[in-house]
């Protein structure tokens, strides 16, 4: 059975439509993974909006395990407009890991309250299940579906790992292991050099993956300082250089990099690419509608 991934939002901060980021998209982070007919949900941001149109169109009830890596506005901005969550008879699986300051059932609930939003989480019509994992939980999703769906829908062995993220107020990276391929989730992480440990945690984590997924909002010049102004440390973000040393040092076998810059245009973007390529072949810069089969 194939592992399709699908990208819906690749942008990181803030949602940046317009005619200078067309290539790329400026939908925030979405990102769908397909084993076999099940379907994996990375995040809530705008993209979920577009994702949205395609599972509207196949007229059958959606069963998914939607991810939320972290709380910030960017991934779960598009949650309260994700029309499936509308309807009884869809149910979705959300998963998170409670952050630094947060205990993640309590901030995903207060996304949808008054005065933010005329809807409460708990008005929706289809069945969620909302779940927090302790940060390094390993578990199968195929445990559980069983149970929820009466034996009636099928899931096939998907195993999931988390890891902790280095992001202020704190999240989680995933893994996700179906029939011999595995997809590494790491958005919004600052691979901060000073902290190596850190970094050897993560390059274990994605260790031999055949995709990974990472945040590479920057360059190192600009988390240095040395142009746009000011350092950017501390931000919970990386440099596209960082990517490309855990891709080196994990020996990864595709990196995609994600969360890209608000500011960024096409053709920075575009001039990113490049020059990753350049120090991993196996690199390319994620595009809103690239879909990828493992």
């Amino acid at each position: 059975m194939t592992c399709k991934v699908k990208f819906w939002g690749v942008r990181g901060s803030r949602a940046v439509p317009g005619n200078k980021t067309l290539l790329y998209g400026g939908n925030t982070a979405c990102v769908e993974i397909c084993c076999g007919q099940h379907r994996i949900i990375l995040d809530a941001g705008t993209g979920i909006c577009e994702l949205m149109a395609e599972l509207n169109g196949t007229g059958q009830p959606i069963y998914a395990d939607l991810f939320i890596s972290h709380m910030h506005w960017d991934h779960i901005l598009g949650l309260p407009f994700f029309q499936p969550l509308y309807q009884a008879e869809n149910i979705f699986r959300i998963h998170g890991v409670d952050g630094q300051t947060y205990d993640f059932e309590t901030a995903l609930r207060n996304v949808m309250r008054d005065p933010n939003f005329p809807i409460g989480f708990d008005d929706l019509k289809s069945r969620n299940i909302i779940t927090n994992h302790s940060p390094g939980a390993m578990f199968n999703l195929q445990d559980g579906w069983r149970d929820i769906t009466a034996g009636q829908y099928f899931v096939p062995s998907i195993q999931v790992a988390t890891h902790p993220n280095q992001h202020p107020n704190g999240g989680s990276f995933y893994k996700f292991s179906y029939e011999g391929r595995t997809v590494c989730y790491a958005s919004d992480t600052e691979c901060a050099l000073e902290k190596p440990e850190f970094v050897d945690s993560l390059v274990q984590f994605a260790r031999g993956c055949d995709l990974l997924i990472m945040d590479a909002n920057f360059t190192r010049d600009e988390y240095e300082g040395r142009v746009g102004g000011f350092p950017k440390k501390g931000w919970g973000h990386a440099c596209w250089e960082d990517c490309v040393m855990v891709a080196q040092r994990a020996a990864v076998k595709k990196l995609c990099l994600f969360h890209h810059d608000a500011a960024r245009t096409d053709q920075g973007q575009a001039e990113i690419e490049e020059l990753a390529k350049r120090e991993f072949a196996a690199t390319f810069a994620a595009r809103e509608g690239m879909e990828l089969i493992l």
